[in-house]
């Protein structure tokens, strides 16, 4: 198999999101008091996980490298990334797609979208006719 490589651009992405993810460590404890031992040891591997991966990337914040290979297991490599986009998803979808969706002028201006499609599509037909 080839080795999966990625370029110092991809590897800052990655790295911020990879130590963002580890700021999250408190949350085993949290499972553990709430008693919730097996959330706690999804975390523990999430976040063994994300810190193998950045063995391979570096651990300091900036890198004098131009390409990065994985060495990691692919298994371990999947999983981590999945998680990683999964935690870059809700925090698009918190931070952006929901203050959008409650503001009063984004609902009004989507609802208008929506009013310009039935119409252009209607005079589309009546073209056709």
């Amino acid at each position: 198999m080839a080795a999966i490589t990625f370029n110092s651009a991809q590897r800052d992405a990655i790295y911020a999101e990879a130590i963002l993810a580890l700021s999250e460590t408190g949350d085993i404890r949290i499972e553990l008091d709430n008693g919730n031992f097996d959330s706690a040891r999804r975390h523990r591997r999430r976040f063994e996980d994300v810190m193998r991966l950045l063995d391979d990337i570096g651990w300091k914040p900036n890198s004098t490298a131009d390409e990065f290979e994985l060495t990691m297991p692919r298994e371990q490599l999947i999983r981590a990334v999945r998680d990683l986009n999964e935690s870059a998803g809700a925090t698009l979808h918190t931070d952006i797609i929901e203050p959008m969706e409650r503001h009063e002028a984004t609902v009004r201006t989507l609802a208008a979208q929506t009013a310009y499609g039935d119409v252009l599509a209607q005079a589309a037909q009546t073209d056709d006719e």
